[in-house]
């Protein structure tokens, strides 16, 4: 019975990851929702010059390529997580003789591999957030010239 509860650990502690992983991913989307309804409340009352305009246009462009990214994370996720259920599952069953242990094996391996590919996703997604955090300092930098009339403050 002990070897039973220790074997189901793992997937248990995995499980307990990929939430907490999903926790962090789905405020990375409302982020991105967030920022998408604020450029959109600045466009629908005219608050925007031309240039910010066209800086707010590119930016859209890489909060869609983010979202679709982030939308692929959370599949990656919730197929991690199955991945780990379904190990608990195949521990319970293989110590009743049910199954092999190589379903055990392969299911876990399945879920690290997977965690791995939504890791890479996060990665990739981070480093579009830094091109969007960067065309907003751009046009900060491009107002704040305006507004001084070119000086350095």
């Amino acid at each position: 019975m002990k070897d039973l509860v220790a074997a189901m650990l793992t997937p248990a502690v995995m499980i307990n990851v990929c939430g907490l992983l999903l926790l962090s991913t789905a405020n990375r989307n409302s982020r991105i929702i967030d920022r998408i309804r604020a450029l959109n409340s600045q466009l629908l009352n005219g608050e925007l010059s031309g240039e910010a305009m066209d800086n707010y246009n590119n930016q859209l462009l890489l909060f869609k390529k983010r979202a679709k990214i982030i939308k692929n994370s959370l599949i990656l996720n919730y197929s991690a997580l199955l991945m780990f259920i379904l190990t608990s599952l195949t521990i319970y069953l293989a110590v009743h003789g049910f199954v092999s242990e190589t379903f055990v094996l392969l299911f876990l391996l399945s879920g690290f591999f997977i965690l791995a590919f939504y890791a890479g996703f996060l990665i990739w997604e981070g480093s579009i957030h830094f091109e969007t955090t960067a065309l907003d300092i751009e046009l900060a930098k491009t107002m704040l010239k305006k507004k001084t009339g070119g000086k350095k403050s």
